[in-house]
């Protein structure tokens, strides 16, 4: 199954460590014995619609990954509920037909 990760980095912390703490996550996936389908994608700091965690800003990390079994994904999903510097995080499942988005833009 492939899947989407998207996870807010708390603005607390400095940005130096937001590598060190992109290997942490892509640890906890390695351990879930997940594959990487796409290189994290860092979009940078964004305003938050709300605040999480008294925190108005945010630096959202976007990444694709497949993963075979559900209960490495709920272990996953516990081990960055518990990483206090992640503020938020979705992971998403993706469906057969988004693989082939075949949208004609032209009729928009």
């Amino acid at each position: 199954m492939k899947y989407e990760l998207i996870f807010i980095i708390s603005p607390l912390i400095p940005e130096t460590e937001h590598e060190s703490l992109k290997q942490e996550i892509l640890g906890y996936l390695k351990e879930a014995k997940a594959e990487i389908i796409s290189e994290p994608y860092f979009m940078g700091r964004k305003k938050l619609t709300y605040q999480i965690k008294k925190q108005k800003h945010g630096f959202y990390v976007f990444l694709e990954f497949s993963m075979e079994e559900k209960a490495s994904l709920k272990e996953l999903d516990v081990k960055l509920r518990h990483n206090n510097n992640v503020l938020r995080h979705l992971i998403i499942k993706k469906d057969k037909v988004s693989d082939k988005s075949t949208l004609d833009m032209s009729k928009f």
